[in-house]
């Protein structure tokens, strides 16, 4: 390769590392300065990233539609000092009717604050890509459910490498589930269950045992079918509470608004 020819592919190179097109959805975005934002966004790629949208604190900004929370947005960076720069973007998925409902508007922000603090920065996780966007989309289209929050909590514990250990005591290893365990990650038998007492511990009805192994081997699909009832509902939704706060370390702030919306 002649020096010319060399230099030209170095250009290239160092142009596709300054400028960049992604797929993401937007976490949040904060006032930045005096008339820009910092935008929080999960890209299918890159994972989560932080970048400047400049001038999309006025009004008349064409890039300020973009980075809306919950949006599917394409965004093009460039490279910057110390945070890259949102030099274009387009709308993929607005998810219009998740701001018009109040409980769906609540949940969309609990799923976005799952992102956030569950994951790390610029670490890519495509599954979980998706099944936010499956989620949002579910949302968007569907009479609500809180399942589907369900089953997004459950596959980011999968994807971050805490996944349950649902099929035999997490102790003994018998096929029989009494409880579950938070620290060690399964179910316990009855008699692993009286030895390990205490509020790591959870007690596991039937219902709610084949309900979690349901969220956990199934895709989306099977949101359709299933008709939990609401004990092993409120069961589900506690035993992942305590999971995520337990494995990843955050407390989770929207779920008390969560909480008061759903009258409990």
């Amino acid at each position: 390769m002649r020096v010319g020819d060399e230099l030209a592919t170095e250009a290239v190179r160092m142009n596709m590392a300054r400028y960049c097109v992604t797929e993401a959805i937007i976490i949040r975005n904060q006032d930045f300065r005096e008339t820009d934002k910092m935008v929080t966004f999960f890209a299918r790629r890159e994972g989560k990233l932080r970048a400047i949208a400049k001038g999309t604190r006025k009004p008349n900004s064409s890039l300020r539609p973009t980075i809306q929370p919950f949006c599917h947005s394409c965004l093009h960076l460039s490279q910057g000092r110390e945070l890259d720069i949102i030099t274009q973007g387009r709308i993929i998925e607005f998810f219009g009717n998740v701001r018009e409902e109040t409980v769906k508007m609540a949940h969309g922000v609990y799923l976005m604050e799952l992102l956030d603090r569950g994951l790390a920065e610029s670490d890519p996780h495509p599954k979980v890509f998706d099944a936010a966007l499956t989620v949002l989309r579910w949302l968007d289209d569907r009479v609500f459910s809180p399942l589907a929050i369900r089953w997004f909590e459950v596959k980011l514990v999968q994807e971050l490498g805490y996944g349950f250990n649902l099929q035999e005591c997490a102790q003994c290893g018998a096929k029989q589930a009494a409880a579950l365990s938070v620290e060690l990650g399964g179910i316990l038998c009855d008699s692993c269950k009286q030895v390990n007492r205490g509020a790591a511990v959870l007690s596991l009805e039937g219902e709610t045992w084949a309900l979690l192994k349901d969220l956990e081997e199934k895709e989306a699909a099977f949101l359709q079918r299933v008709r939990p009832s609401t004990r092993a509902m409120q069961e589900v939704e506690l035993i992942l509470e305590k999971y995520l706060e337990y494995h990843l370390g955050q407390k989770f702030n929207t779920k008390s608004i969560v909480r008061s919306l759903m009258g409990r």
